[in-house]
């Protein structure tokens, strides 16, 4: 209980420094990139279950070059081909783990809706340091409130996908009788 709470505190400490730090940054890196970030993650809350393939190869790429970035000397060529390894890596788990079963589903939209919502609130909190508020400080003083809006967008992105997302379609041979 000790290590969560002192976790979490670690948390909310790198939080408030991001907020001071980002003051400092030119508004359009603040701008562009919050609304890169709020785009991917629309994207993802209302549409991941439905594009699963563009958004593996996404993440993979996400995820093998920044990865690569903090690992490596910081250059450019292998954080790139780390990139494009775990993409590729991603799209072959995709395909092999994607079926039409319910709980596959119902897992791919929870994910996807979880994302998204944690991309829209990154991005809505650049932008608002953009602004010059204390977005992280607001949030931290109201944590229940905000808490709770978050349940209730991952909720409805889930429901959303599960209703609109169209299933999987499955191959199946036809055999032609004579």
């Amino acid at each position: 209980m000790v290590v969560d709470i002192q976790c979490k505190g670690m948390a909310i400490e790198i939080l408030q420094n991001f907020e001071q730090a980002a003051e400092k940054l030119d508004g359009a890196v603040l701008v562009v990139t919050g609304l890169a970030v709020l785009l991917f993650g629309l994207f993802t809350w209302l549409g991941g279950l439905g594009f699963r393939k563009i958004l593996a190869a996404a993440t993979g790429a996400a995820i093998g070059g920044v990865g690569a970035f903090f690992i490596t000397d910081k250059n450019w060529i292998p954080v790139a081909a780390s990139a494009v390894i775990v993409c590729i890596i991603a799209l072959v788990i995709e395909s092999t783990l994607k079926t039409s079963s319910v709980a596959w589903r119902l897992i791919t939209a929870i994910c996807s809706a979880v994302l998204g919502t944690v991309l829209i609130f990154a991005a809505m909190i650049m932008l608002l340091v953009y602004k010059g508020t204390a977005p992280v400080s607001y949030i931290i003083n109201r944590q229940s409130f905000y808490g709770g809006v978050f349940a209730a967008m991952a909720v409805f992105g889930t429901v959303e996908q599960l209703l609109l997302c169209p299933k999987a379609k499955t191959t199946t041979s036809k055999k032609q009788v004579k």
